[in-house]
């Protein structure tokens, strides 16, 4: 797996059920941290629709999500909520 967003999500789910994972990354930027400086905004993509309702609920369940992978690591991801709840 990548050590992009991507990848170390595919990992995670993974190593959730019990698979063995190995992350392979060239060097450190292009890791899921340096991802838009760590911003989350369907709203500012431009999307539209169905494409951006479904941003929307998709960016929703990040909060459970992230939750899940602090109480799995017991470290804290510093997730901040930053938006309105009324876009939701």
């Amino acid at each position: 797996m990548g050590g992009g967003l991507v990848g170390l999500s595919i990992a995670y789910a993974f190593s959730r059920n019990n698979f063995k994972v190995l992350v392979l990354s060239k060097n450190r930027n292009e890791s899921a941290g340096f991802v838009a400086a760590g911003m989350l905004a369907t709203h500012a993509e431009g999307l539209e629709d169905e494409l951006l309702k479904f941003g929307q609920e998709s960016q929703s369940i990040i909060p459970k999500w992230i939750k899940s992978i602090e109480q799995d690591s017991n470290i804290k991801c510093g997730l901040k909520k930053m938006w309105h709840s009324s876009s939701f």
